[in-house]
């Protein structure tokens, strides 16, 4: 099923969406994602959340990641790359992530990191599980070369894997989801912004 450009929007700029989705991509093996986009337009949602489903049979339950998300990106971080003073970050396990998201007081300024640990055992495992997702979104995994051992932009947001760690960055702010500016000019301007917070991050995975 592919989203439309409206549908991308409204799923990248709700942060329960964002994580509920996140969670079932990788708790589910992408079918909830799926689930997910098929029932995004229907009112009352029905999609279980990540903590109530179940790995498909015969694959291992990811342990936690035993890591400090909110370490890897800090408050200084989210306020130089936002412009502005955020809050206090928000701090939540959605198996096999941890999670930290610092606001400005709108949903059009938000910086978010998900971190996990043995999600993926291979370089291979992972480049199939983001070439499916975007199969699922309706877009084209696009590759970034020399972030740690492997990294994709996918539908605004930008997945990493360095060793046994995966992690998952995002960073919207007005400018990035005025409607109003070209779209090309937007996402090259988030890939840019979104790829210098995850040298940090490298840098700081142990």
């Amino acid at each position: 099923m592919t989203m439309t450009r409206a549908e991308k929007m409204r799923f990248l700029n709700g942060p329960a969406a964002r994580l509920k989705a996140v969670g079932m991509l990788f708790s589910l093996g992408l079918c909830g994602l799926l689930l997910l986009v098929a029932c995004g337009g229907g009112g009352e949602e029905s999609t279980p959340s990540a903590q109530q489903t179940q790995t498909p049979a015969g694959t291992p339950k990811p342990p936690g990641s035993g890591i400090d998300p909110c370490a890897l990106v800090t408050k200084e971080d989210a306020e130089a790359i936002l412009g502005s003073p955020v809050d206090e970050p928000k701090r939540q396990t959605l198996d096999p992530f941890e999670t930290c998201i610092y606001g400005a007081g709108t949903l059009a300024k938000e910086v978010q990191l998900l971190v996990g640990s043995d999600v993926y055992t291979t370089d291979s495992g992972f480049d199939d599980a983001m070439e499916s997702a975007a199969r699922s979104l309706g877009v084209e995994p696009n590759p970034i070369p020399g972030l740690g051992d492997k990294a994709y932009w996918l539908a605004g947001s930008l997945w990493v894997l360095k060793g046994n760690i995966t992690f998952n960055l995002m960073v919207l702010t007005p400018e990035l989801t005025d409607p109003q500016r070209d779209e090309e000019v937007r996402e090259q301007e988030a890939l840019s912004a979104t790829t210098d917070l995850a040298k940090k991050v490298l840098l700081r995975i142990p």
